[in-house]
């Protein structure tokens, strides 16, 4: 799942604003106070509807503060397979807003149910400047032990990593995975799952490597080449920079592991990834790296981020950055096309979103095909 654009009127400074978005990336980019991160926020809400249709997880909501005035807010998306739908607060209410987003998301649940599926569960995190948070358990007592895979999406938009539930994630799986190696006679044995958290930490932190958690004091470590030779730090003890990316990259690849466990490597997973101020806290040259790394990490994430850095910002071509900026009460954006980078095997070209008008049961049928490999079953 991919948005293609984004609507959004009455929310926080924002009058109305129609924003087209790119499959692979957008960027955001202008002066404080002009709404790049309502925009974020925006879309993280109409997010929310995602995870609201599964069950036991939580979606997030508006936020009183949000409207203006009395006036009705909204906030609507569309796919780039056609699925819209939106939220609203006020004014005239229209029926069945969500219906084409919960047909796509009840047969997801539907196919895991009876057994046909697993389709593949579109994965939505939101990001804000607080990432950086770490609230690692101090003892192993009440440590949960099983991960379904829809709470995958639980808290991905709340703006903020957890850490926690990762930490218990990636402690779970080391025990399932040294089971397995001592069943199998094999220590170099690796659980997909983690192999796959463990890459992704690795390629987006230079210089580390073997994630792992010890226990006496309980903590999540990695190693860090350092004079030559590799030193074993704790998460307190690395850089402000590497914590950042740390968080982002652990959160991101847990919630693709256990929401897609079925592929054969969960990074592939298709995503809609929110980042509030991409280059926080990292190096002038890091952030001339990050959105190439992000890019090769996560090969099917849509990226919408915004930034201030110049560094950033050149790395990418023009027609990639949408300049927001205020006038009159309205807030405005220029849409552009993604770099080649963005555009890979399987990708849409960067310069179109296809074809003629389909109903909505086409459209959610095609969805549902992007999800499983083949169309529900019900004709157009």
């Amino acid at each position: 799942m991919k948005l293609a654009r984004v609507e959004i009127e009455n929310y926080r400074a924002i009058e109305k604003l129609d924003l087209p978005l790119n499959p692979g990336l957008t960027i955001l980019h202008g002066d404080n106070g002009h709404g790049k991160t309502s925009v974020l926020s925006a879309i993280a809400t109409g997010l929310g509807s995602i995870p609201g249709q599964l069950p036991d997880v939580s979606g997030v909501g508006f936020l009183k503060s949000d409207r203006r005035g009395s006036r009705q807010l909204r906030v609507g998306l569309t796919t780039v397979d056609g699925i819209a739908w939106e939220r609203r607060v006020g004014g005239p209410q229209k029926r069945n807003v969500l219906r084409e987003l919960k047909e796509v998301v009840e047969a997801i649940v539907k196919a895991d149910r009876e057994g046909t599926g697993p389709l593949h569960l579109p994965i939505v995190a939101f990001y804000d400047t607080d990432r950086a948070v770490f609230d690692p358990p101090q003892r192993r007592r009440g440590f949960i032990t099983e991960f379904p895979r829809y709470r995958a999406l639980q808290g991905a938009l709340s703006a903020r990593t957890d850490f926690r539930d990762f930490f218990q994630w990636f402690y779970a799986k080391e025990n399932e995975e040294l089971r397995e190696q001592k069943e199998q006679g094999n220590f170099d044995y690796q659980l997909k799952d983690l192999k796959s958290v463990r890459s992704a930490i690795e390629a987006m932190l230079p210089g580390v490597s073997q994630p792992r958690i010890k226990l006496h004091p309980l903590r999540f470590v990695v190693s860090q080449v350092g004079d030559g030779k590799p030193e074993q730090l704790s998460i307190n003890q690395l850089s402000g920079g590497y914590r950042i990316m740390l968080a982002l990259a652990a959160d991101l690849a847990r919630r693709m592991s256990q929401g897609n466990p079925h592929l054969d490597d969960p990074l592939q997973s298709e995503a809609i990834v929110l980042i509030d101020e991409v280059e926080l806290h990292l190096h002038p040259s890091w952030q001339q790296r990050i959105l190439g790394d992000l890019a090769r990490t996560f090969p099917n994430t849509q990226f919408i981020v915004s930034t201030h850095s110049p560094q950033v910002l050149t790395t990418v071509k023009p027609e990639c950055i949408n300049r927001t900026s205020t006038g009159a009460g309205r807030n405005h954006g220029q849409p552009g096309l993604c770099p080649d980078l963005w555009c890979g095997s399987g990708r849409r070209a960067c310069n179109g979103h296809g074809g003629g008008r389909t109903t909505g049961r086409q459209r959610v049928c095609k969805a549902v095909a992007a999800l499983h490999g083949s169309c529900c079953g019900r004709q157009g």
